[in-house]
């Protein structure tokens, strides 16, 4: 096995027994065909203008801008506060080691918010909290929920979010993304023993179902938490977010049971 970095698929090209797959160096700019019994798409749904399935939006548009901060955390937990008068909310969350902050703005999904607004607010909010540099650029996405219509029926197997997004409120697209891959592996892993064709394609076709399902709950419990996201903000401190300081952003104890309440159960540790 090997890693190419700085490489992105720019041919796909499913076949009967394999599939062939053309890569770009970014670095050299030369292209070289590579043929695969079978290929895991874990790039976030870039393979849909080479042709590959197209999620479907499910729901409104979603804005929140975010961006990482090196500035150790000045709270405990996971901080914020809403703005009453516009429905946002801000997210501060502490990272490993609590030698960064990662901070969100969350817009009211279906609003009339869109990125240019928010990234200005956001910025705003950034300066008066001293949050310093970011590590990377300042986005501002619509995380929309977006999910495939069919299992894949050939040997390109999506997994996490070229299968479907889930919503940031759910905090579920990495740990469903890892499940996803550990269903993909074993399913691959046991196709490829089998002596025929047919059945082969046919294990990775019922993994690549099983996946989809694994979405779509996902995405209903994330419709469910969106449903009741003007409840569950209102248990954030309320402030106005041009006039946010430091010491008035907080988090009570309460919001994130009743989260996991709406969420459900911690999904089976792998065996």
């Amino acid at each position: 096995m090997s890693l190419c970095w700085h490489t992105r698929v720019v041919g796909l090209r499913p076949g009967p027994e394999s599939v062939l797959v053309t890569l770009l160096d970014a670095a050299t700019g030369q292209e070289r065909m590579v043929e695969a019994r079978h290929v895991a798409d874990a790039t976030g749904g870039r393979l849909e203008p080479l042709g590959r399935p197209a999620r479907v939006r499910r729901g409104s548009s979603h804005f929140v801008a975010t961006a990482e901060y090196e500035t150790p955390p000045w709270f405990d937990g996971i901080a914020g506060a809403r703005d009453a008068a516009t429905g946002e909310v801000l997210v501060l969350v502490p990272m490993r080691g609590r030698g960064s902050v990662t901070a969100y703005l969350d817009a009211p999904p279906g609003g009339a918010s869109d990125r240019e607004t928010l990234l200005q607010r956001f910025e705003g909010v950034a300066r008066r909290l001293a949050l310093g540099t970011p590590r990377e650029e300042v986005l501002a996405v619509d995380v929309v929920q977006r999910v495939l219509q069919s299992p894949s029926t050939d040997r390109v197997l999506p997994i996490g979010d070229s299968v479907g997004t889930v919503d940031l409120w759910l905090g579920a697209g990495m740990s469903t993304a890892i499940e996803d891959a550990l269903d993909a592996a074993r399913a691959i892993a046991v196709a490829q023993r089998k002596p025929r064709a047919a059945d082969e394609l046919a294990h990775v076709r019922a993994a690549s179902a099983r996946i989809l399902a694994r979405h779509r709950s996902r995405m209903r419990n994330g419709h469910l938490l969106l449903l009741v996201r003007p409840l569950v903000v209102r248990l954030w401190p309320a402030v106005p977010l041009e006039d946010v300081q430091r010491e008035a952003v907080g988090c009570p104890k309460v919001l994130w049971s009743a989260a996991r309440l709406v969420i459900g159960r911690r999904p089976r540790s792998a065996s």
